[in-house]
């Protein structure tokens, strides 16, 4: 296949390049501790190159790179091999370097899981150091990393992702990750440019092949409250409500209620903006393209903001979009592209509006 992607297998003996594979799926993700990545190839057991590189629970370091610039760093995680009269192919995947915290739980060696006291950027010092993983921290960010949670405690059963993206979430900070796997801790810049405008009514738009809108209304709420209560030292208790305008209080009332155990009293409010954040992720945009590259010329990524205007899908009138996810896509036939959005209030915090404001006679 002749495709821009080069793949890099470093098997601890040296780095082996792969440029015979015939199908590949990548997927770039913002608010994610890991991007994945899938690969189909020839195999022959007699080359000793190969049997190097795909050697099975070895968790050889891979790099990946479009047109020689490097987008995702991780570990070679899976491998599928098949012996039939046709000869088949190996298949290969895995996740950036940072998705090993996506499965696994708080060692035993960092135990006890009460970290009252201690800020963030200290708790999470703590769990990833075991796991070789390393993070960043964006300066907007800096100021909630370094302030101290009165109450902080992890259950035995929660992985160190989801015990550290509950607590980053009631100080309103998104985590992600990078090119080289490291975790990456910020805030969305959803005031970008946008790298790319659909606009179904002109006819110079940036063409595509497939556009869906979906809105699950199930997983929306109505009214959020998070209930801190009184701790054991006599702590104030703490309540906050947010509204969803995505459901509409004179046609249904559908309330969520969660109690918050970790964190201040003055983060319920956060608590409760970021549950909403997770609701309004129901809305979801994808595009399907066979274009690669942005408006500018590099790659689509994360984290970017796209406009769209296509009636076909209820979208009436130009919306900005952030995008959470990029899927590339290629095989013998034809490389193509899907990106996945959500509204930009999913991650900037502010109030979400309504954006069919107006369209409605009700």
């Amino acid at each position: 296949m002749n495709a821009p992607i080069s793949l890099i297998i470093n098997d601890r003996i040296k780095d082996r390049r792969v440029d015979f594979f015939t199908r590949f799926n990548i997927s770039l993700r913002f608010d994610s501790f890991g991007s994945a990545f899938s690969f189909e190839a020839p195999f022959n057991y007699k080359n000793q190159d190969h049997v190097d590189m795909f050697c099975i629970g070895h968790y050889h370091v891979v790099k990946i790179e479009y047109n020689g610039k490097r987008f995702l760093t991780g570990y070679l995680i899976d491998n599928g091999f098949s012996s039939e009269p046709t000869k088949q192919l190996v298949t290969f995947g895995g996740y950036s370097l940072a998705g090993v915290l996506e499965d696994c739980n708080i060692n035993t060696d960092n135990y006890p899981l009460q970290m009252d006291g201690l800020t963030l950027s200290e708790i999470v010092d703590r769990l990833v150091k075991p796991f070789n993983v390393s993070y960043r921290i964006d300066p907007s960010v800096s100021s909630e990393m370094n302030s101290a949670f009165d109450k902080a405690t992890a259950e035995p059963t929660q992985t160190i992702k989801d015990f550290i993206t509950k607590l980053a979430g009631q100080k309103n900070i998104i985590i992600t990750n990078n090119e080289s796997g490291q975790l990456v801790f910020t805030r969305a810049n959803t005031n970008k440019s946008p790298i790319l405008d659909f606009d179904n009514s002109l006819e110079q738009s940036i063409p595509f092949t497939k556009m869906q809108l979906g809105f699950n209304g199930q997983g929306m709420h109505s009214h959020i409250t998070v209930v801190k209560q009184q701790d054991e030292d006599g702590g104030n208790a703490g309540e906050d409500t947010v509204r969803n305008p995505f459901v509409f209080p004179s046609a249904v009332f559908r309330p969520k209620v969660v109690t918050q155990s970790s964190g201040d009293d003055i983060d319920t409010a956060k608590a409760a903006r970021n549950i909403l954040s997770n609701e309004l992720k129901n809305l979801k945009l994808t595009i399907s393209t066979d274009r690669w590259e942005d408006i500018n010329g590099d790659i689509i990524k994360p984290g970017n903001i796209v406009t769209v205007k296509n009636p076909d899908i209820y979208l009436f009138k130009k919306i900005p979009w952030f995008i959470e996810q990029v899927s590339f896509r290629g095989d013998q036939a034809a490389f193509t592209t899907e990106i996945v959005c959500s509204l930009r209030e999913v991650y900037n915090g502010q109030t979400p509006e309504y954006i069919w404001k107006g369209i409605n006679l009700h």
